[in-house]
């Protein structure tokens, strides 16, 4: 009976408190106090990101809030643009390159560079861009 109520005990309080799997109980409580969800797909899907050593479990242990936005934000961005380069850049305020791995930037460059190209290929001949 008493393991009974140890394991309903131990399960309860799983199920009462998630955690995202790259996150510790400490960074999850502090999303939380951000008004962030660490179980959302966007934190889920960067939680384990490691760039050059910064993860957002060491953002969010530091208490950095505008680290850990500015974290998530990049690191959704990156994923994203590189399945897709249309995809848009996230607001300046919330987008920091420092969140990016060599890698990234290289890419994300190149696509830039790119469409700039076009762009002003196209304001040379006189047509519009879409």
């Amino acid at each position: 009976m008493k393991l009974r109520i140890l394991l309903v005990t131990v399960w309860g309080l799983f199920w009462a408190a998630p955690v995202c799997a790259g996150l510790n109980p400490e960074a999850s409580a502090f999303l939380q106090e951000l008004g962030l969800d660490a179980t959302s797909p966007e934190v889920v899907a960067v939680a384990d990101d490691n760039i050059d050593g910064k993860t957002l479990a060491k953002i969010a242990a530091k208490r950095d809030e505008m680290g850990v936005k500015r974290f998530i934000a990049t690191r959704t961005f990156a994923h994203a643009f590189l399945k897709d380069p249309k995809t848009p850049f996230p607001p300046a305020d919330v987008y920091d390159i420092y969140y990016l791995s060599k890698e990234e930037t290289g890419f994300i460059g190149q696509a830039i560079g790119a469409e700039l190209v076009q762009a002003i290929r196209a304001a040379q001949q006189g047509k519009t861009t879409p």
